[in-house]
C-alpha cells in the first residue's frame, strides 16, 4: 500500500469554549470548504463542548488526527487544544492522489507527556532531551531532573512517531541509565471522538452531495 503525504503547515490557538452543540458529539470539526484542488490548503476548526465536565483540565489537550484516503492509507497529526478549541491549516501537495479522504479526530486529556527517571542521578541537575521527528526534524529541551532522579518532559508535539534521546548537560563522559516510566505511543482513549471527509479533484455527481453527510468515528481508531 503506497504511502500518502500531507504537510502541517501551521497551527493557531484559539480561545473560548465551543457552543453546546445539538445530539450527542461533544466534539465538532469544521473545514473552510469539502472540494479542494491539489495545490490548496485545508482549513479546519475543531471546538470540544465540556458542558459535562468531562475534560479534567480545561486549559489544555491534545487532538489526534488521522487522515484517510480511500484506499487506507493513513497520515496521522496532533494539534494542541486550548480551551477547547484549535485550528489549522494542512496543505494538499501537487502529487496527492485524488479522491475523497475522511479525517477522524480524537481528543485526548493532556499534551504528550513522557515521564522517567535517571538511576545514577547523583549530581545530574539538569537533562538535555532531543526529539528526532519522522521527516527529520529535530528539537531540543533541558529537562530539570529532581534529587531522586525522577523528570518530566510534557507539551511536546509532533507527527506520527518521533525518536527521543538524552545526554547529560554536564558533558559527554557523564554516563546515564534512564527509565522511562510512560508509554511512549500515541494509543489512548479518546475522551471525544468526531469525523468528516473532504474530496481533493472533482467528485463525482453522485458523491457531491453525501460530502457534508455526518461521519462515524470509531472509538477503538486510536
Amino acid at each position: 500500500m503506497k504511502p500518502f503525504h500531507l504537510i502541517f503547515v501551521t497551527f493557531l490557538l484559539l480561545t473560548g469554549f465551543a457552543h453546546a452543540q445539538s445530539g450527542p458529539e461533544k466534539l465538532e470539526i469544521k473545514f473552510n470548504k469539502s472540494v479542494f484542488s491539489p495545490g490548496d490548503s485545508l482549513l479546519m476548526t475543531a471546538s470540544y463542548n465540556d458542558a459535562g465536565s468531562d475534560l479534567k483540565d480545561q486549559s489544555v489537550a491534545t487532538l489526534e488526527l488521522i487522515i484517510e484516503n480511500e484506499s487506507g492509507s493513513r497520515t496521522r497529526l496532533r494539534w494542541p487544544v486550548i480551551k477547547g478549541r484549535a485550528s489549522g491549516s494542512i496543505f494538499l501537495p501537487d502529487a496527492l492522489p485524488l479522491g475523497k479522504y475522511t479525517v477522524y479526530a480524537g481528543l485526548q486529556q493532556r499534551f504528550y507527556e513522557v515521564t522517567g527517571k535517571v538511576k545514577n542521578a547523583k549530581n545530574t541537575g539538569i537533562l538535555k532531551a532531543m526529539l528526532l521527528t519522522k521527516d527529520g526534524g529535530w528539537d531540543e529541551q533541558e529537562v530539570t531532573v529532581s534529587p531522586d532522579g525522577s523528570f518530566a518532559i510534557r507539551n511536546w508535539l509532533f507527527e506520527d512517531n518521533a525518536l527521543l534521546a538524552f545526554a547529560s548537560a554536564r558533558g559527554k563522559d557523564q554516563s546515564l541509565n534512564i527509565a522511562i516510566n510512560s508509554e511512549l505511543d500515541s494509543s489512548f482513549e479518546p475522551l471525544a471522538v468526531a469525523a468528516k471527509v473532504f474530496y481533493v479533484g472533482n467528485p463525482p455527481d453522485a458523491v457531491r452531495p453525501t460530502l457534508n453527510n455526518p461521519v462515524d468515528a470509531p472509538q477503538n481508531l486510536f
